[in-house]
């Protein structure tokens, strides 16, 4: 297995407005908030899903990731995982109504609410020994027990759960690690990080408001507005997927998605695959699809992750890209880092495209000088 330095896999961000955690460590090599090599971040789930199958061994397991980071996470260490039967992840979208899903919350987060779907989730659990909970890093360990405490208070009394972590970066305290170790919930992960303080580092960054680009929303038809190509056969990890059902969908998606694209003029053309917000993991399946073809090609995605940039070499977020979400108009997304490629594929699921988060994504590439952009929506 690859070993990777802690420099790798974390760079310190300053949340904006969020008095309760006001740090944020963002990996370079996941392919979120930064644009990243899709090899490289597929490397990084194989790693993850390597351990899982080394400390689950012989076991049946349901994975479940953490939206909106850690969702192509938990599908890339499922589907490498040959003991992972079903993958699900949770959401803050209405895919289902209160008496259908589980609540939890994420008490540090800008947007705390979480939900999981109930429609296929006594199914999983009952043909699985343990459930697994995917995220990017964990730090206390809090927003997996509100969940535990949620699934157990549901399905505890009909079947006897088992439980386990997997995280990239876990830097849990001794105290909060016996929380799991009392309960015989094994704790993954790839790097472990002492607890810290990151406020001084923070100190040196300036946070200039000339970096963060406002949200634009008027009509982009009018500087030429690409077409949207419907791909059908989407399955919704949301709801909960048999693994092997999803990572054909996810084949046949991206298959589709190519055929549209001229494959000679990519070879010699530097490509952004750009996902959203949730939507992740098929996006990236793509981007490493035409990486073995391209010249270059970089994923990321949107985000709502509300974080300040800065312009200095050793901070990682440069500059900000405020949006409208094509799931809900209303709602403010981000991009991060955004620069100008030779074709832009941007990807979503919506069963609504909002206009307003169509028109300020638009106009968001377009100011960072992308002219030629392909978009795809997954339906069913």
């Amino acid at each position: 297995m690859r070993i990777y330095e802690n420099s790798e896999l974390m760079q310190v961000a300053k949340r904006e407005n969020n008095t309760k955690r006001i740090y944020l460590l963002v990996n370079p090599l996941q392919g979120k908030h930064i644009p990243a090599i899709p090899s490289q971040v597929m490397e990084l789930f194989e790693q993850l899903s390597q351990c899982l199958q080394r400390d689950c061994k012989g076991e049946r397991l349901t994975v479940i990731g953490f939206a909106e980071t850690a969702t192509a996470i938990g599908a890339g260490a499922a589907l490498g995982c040959p003991q992972a039967q079903y993958y699900i992840h949770t959401t803050r979208e209405q895919v289902a109504d209160e008496k259908n899903s589980l609540y939890f919350s994420e008490v540090h987060s800008h947007a705390a609410d979480q939900y999981l779907a109930k429609e296929n989730l006594e199914e999983m659990i009952s043909k699985t020994d343990r459930i697994v909970f995917a995220e990017d890093e964990v730090t206390t360990g809090n927003t997996i027990k509100n969940l535990i405490g949620e699934i157990q208070k549901n399905y505890g009394g009909k079947y006897r759960l088992k439980f386990g972590v997997l995280s990239i970066l876990n830097s849990m305290s001794r105290e909060e690690k016996q929380w799991f170790e009392e309960r015989q919930i094994p704790v993954i992960y790839l790097n472990s990080l002492e607890k810290a303080d990151y406020t001084q580092c923070l100190s040196q960054f300036k946070f200039k408001e000339d970096l963060r680009i406002p949200v634009k929303t008027s009509d982009a038809s009018k500087e030429g507005l690409p077409e949207i190509f419907n791909v059908k056969g989407k399955i919704d990890p949301r709801l909960g997927v048999f693994k092997d059902d999803y990572r054909k969908a996810c084949r046949a998606f991206s298959a589709e998605c190519i055929s549209y694209l001229n494959c000679e003029a990519l070879k010699t053309q530097r490509i952004l695959v750009l996902g959203t917000e949730e939507f992740m993991y098929p996006a990236l399946y793509t981007a490493w699809l035409l990486e073995q073809d391209c010249k270059e090609v970089r994923f990321h995605a949107s985000t709502r992750s509300p974080i300040l940039p800065d312009s200095h070499a050793l901070y990682p977020l440069h500059v900000r890209n405020e949006l409208r979400s094509v799931y809900e108009k209303n709602r403010t997304t981000f991009i991060y880092n955004l620069e100008k490629y030779d074709q832009v594929i941007w990807m979503f699921d919506p069963d609504t495209v909002s206009s307003e988060g169509w028109n300020s994504m638009i106009h968001s590439l377009k100011m960072a000088g992308n002219e030629n952009i392909k978009c795809f929506r997954w339906c069913r």
